[in-house]
């Protein structure tokens, strides 16, 4: 039966065995071929690359099956290409659960028949590393001629590989009995030496385990000598600094076996104006953990306390710090000439502008026109920053931006800034030649430091670690510097271990983990800090929270921004009505009255209000908002409010 899939027919198993079923294939933007086919496609829908290619080599993917139309007269088959790659149909067969899809909306209307798991390297359907078909319905493999496998055949086989819920018997009770028990977890306790089942679970230590096979080797991870670093401790960096949000990188490819429990992070300084988070991300299993604003040691390492990270040969970890100083926003003003031109170099006291609709480059002398030098905020302007442009004798002209990238030179007596476009004014944007106003608002004024030590990690070198090959990024805001071999304020103790296969890890002391290594713990677990716990937890709390600048300019009470109206009431834009003053409005006289009965519950409603309403009916309640008490209307003689 050793058939190529794609030279032989994918047939239904019934009601009519080995006539070829045709189908229609269909990508995730809801395109179909023209032409029906019966060969399964070794093909994968690259969602955000090429549209429908080949597999690559070694790949594979799930296809899903679908069908539509009642009657075998009218109904039609349709298979949507697979959008993930794995390394085998095996693989792919295994993560059928979890596997996720960017559908069209057109399957909508179809009907759920299989999954179809198949790799590049496919030559037939009876090597379930190769290729899987597997039924909705009837719970049934289908080789490539036909072919039926039962699942109460494959049953015990699937469960080993843990996966009863793919192979769950054949839809009856009697079929599901022995999937359904192989899949419960059975509490051991303590570990001893002994033989542990499918799905035993047991502590080994700080260790708690659940076997994924029939085993007898010890679960949790045997130590190999003594703990490593990435660095030494007592490593001495240099200062760097930069007027934007700093992420430094380290990106760990382990060589050894072992685990990893601590992270260390060194900076420079740190105050409570600083903001920072620590992302360790591992990158095979796709699990991150985020700590958000440790308390850091200044100019010192600050230990973070992890479960642990199991990590084997080729894993790769990366481990990002990115740190702002969150000081006091600055805010640049002055006046500059406009010129909407790409020129690099802008003339004396103007800025040259390249593009009032879209992404351009903004260009600016330090010097505005009231000859006051602006060189050293301008050099201060970090990515992320708003500039304002507004045409002095027409505010409704204007252009907002967002800088993107800064490019600094210091010998040159003007800044350059790439930039989004935000908005303009009402009557469009700036235009060229114009006396403007320019206000950039910069969310940084302080510059950040950074531990540095250039060229520290270079490939093959001495500092390199023995458990791992060590690599390293600088981003100033989201702009990549060029160099990846300098070395940064993260460090990890990393401790070799052996480590048996057979067991599946569940949690390390008190803290939850994913199984077979990696995290997925909040930031309640992870992201403790050795010390005062309570006192960190306070002190974020009061501390990493800042409410941003409000600028008047770009209220809502007058959209021509730059125009400051002396009441909310005031500009055509913003008077709540042309045909009165603006101080006509009255807004004390604000509660609620009712003159009628209150159907629905039998009885006047209860009217809240510090002044009482006009008109009362007989039995109408009232409470005063201002001394929280009650009163009941009552028409007798001249009509009084009693208090209840």
């Amino acid at each position: 039966n050793h058939r190529d899939p794609n030279t032989q027919t994918f047939s239904e198993s019934s009601p009519s065995p080995h006539v070829p079923l045709a189908f229609t294939s269909m990508d995730n933007f809801g395109g179909f071929t023209l032409i029906d086919g019966t060969v399964i496609p070794r093909k994968y829908n690259d969602v955000g690359g090429s549209g429908v290619t080949d597999l690559p080599v070694g790949k594979s993917t799930i296809h899903r099956f679908y069908s539509i139309g009642l009657t075998d007269g009218n109904r039609k088959y349709i298979l949507e290409y697979g959008q993930t790659l794995y390394d085998s149909a095996e693989i792919a067969k295994s993560n059928i659960l979890i596997d996720s899809m960017d559908s069209p909306d057109e399957i909508d209307n179809m009907r759920f028949v299989s999954y179809i798991c198949v790799s590049e390297s496919a030559l037939n359907f009876d090597n379930t590393v190769e290729a899987w078909i597997i039924s909705a319905n009837n719970y049934q493999t289908t080789s490539g001629t036909g072919e039926t496998k039962d699942h109460k055949i494959l049953v015990n086989r699937d469960a080993l590989d843990q996966h009863p819920m793919v192979a769950i018997g054949d839809g009856t009770p009697e079929g599901q009995l022995p999937a359904v028990l192989a899949s419960k977890m059975n509490w051991r306790g303590r570990w001893f030496p002994g033989i542990y089942a499918l799905n035993d679970v047991t502590t080994d230590g700080p260790w708690t385990m659940v076997a994924n096979q029939e085993t007898s080797e010890q679960p949790s991870p045997q130590d190999i000598g003594v703990p490593l670093y990435g660095m030494p401790i007592d490593t001495v960096f240099n200062v760097a600094e930069n007027t934007s949000i700093i992420k430094v990188q380290h990106d760990y490819i382990f060589t050894k076996k072992g685990y990893f429990e601590l992270v260390s992070i060194h900076v420079p300084s740190w105050d409570l104006n600083v903001v920072s988070k620590i992302t360790i991300y591992d990158i095979n299993a796709d699990v991150a953990v985020i700590i958000n604003n440790p308390i850091l040691t200044p100019d010192g390492w600050t230990d973070v306390a992890l479960g642990s990270f199991i990590v084997d040969i080729g894993s790769h970890i990366a481990i990002q710090f990115s740190y702002y100083n969150s000081s006091t926003a600055s805010e640049i003003n002055g006046g500059w000439n406009s010129s909407i031109n790409a020129a690099t170099v802008p003339a004396d006291k103007a800025y040259n502008v390249s593009n009032v609709s879209g992404t351009g480059t903004f260009v600016i002398d330090h010097t505005d026109l009231d000859d006051v030098e602006h060189t050293i905020e301008l050099r201060n302007v970090a990515v992320g920053s708003i500039i304002n442009l507004v045409e002095s004798a027409d505010s409704t002209r204007n252009l907002e931006i967002r800088t993107t990238t800064v490019d600094q030179t210091p010998a040159q007596v003007y800044s350059t800034y790439g930039y989004d476009f935000i908005g303009d004014g009402s009557k469009g944007p700036i235009r060229d030649g114009r006396v403007t106003s320019v206000v950039i608002h910069t969310p940084i004024e302080q510059p950040s430091q950074y531990s540095q030590l250039t060229d520290y990690y270079l490939s093959g070198g001495a500092n390199q670690p023995d458990f791992a090959d060590v690599t390293t990024k600088l981003f100033y805001g989201n702009q990549e510097q060029a160099d990846v071999d300098d070395g940064y304020g993260i460090n990890i103790r990393f401790q070799e271990a052996s480590r048996s296969d057979h067991w599946d890890i569940l949690a390390y002391g008190g803290d939850t983990s994913g199984s077979g290594g990696g995290g997925e713990g909040s930031d309640g677990i992870w992201g403790l800090i050795a010390g005062d716990i309570e006192a960190q937890t306070d002190l974020i709390e009061k501390f990493a929270t800042k409410e941003p600048l409000i600028n008047t300019k770009l209220t809502a009470f007058n959209k021509d921004f730059g125009v400051i109206a002396d009441t909310v009431c005031e500009g055509d834009d913003s008077r709540l009505s042309d045909s009165r003053d603006p101080t006509a409005h009255n807004h004390d006289d604000l509660y609620y009255t009712e003159s009628e009965s209150d159907t629905m519950h039998g009885q006047a409603m209860v009217t809240m209000s510090e002044t009482a309403p006009l008109n009362p009916v007989d039995g109408q309640e009232w409470l005063d908002t201002s001394t929280n008490r009650s009163y009941s209307w009552y028409t007798t003689g001249a009509g009084e409010w009693v208090e209840e």
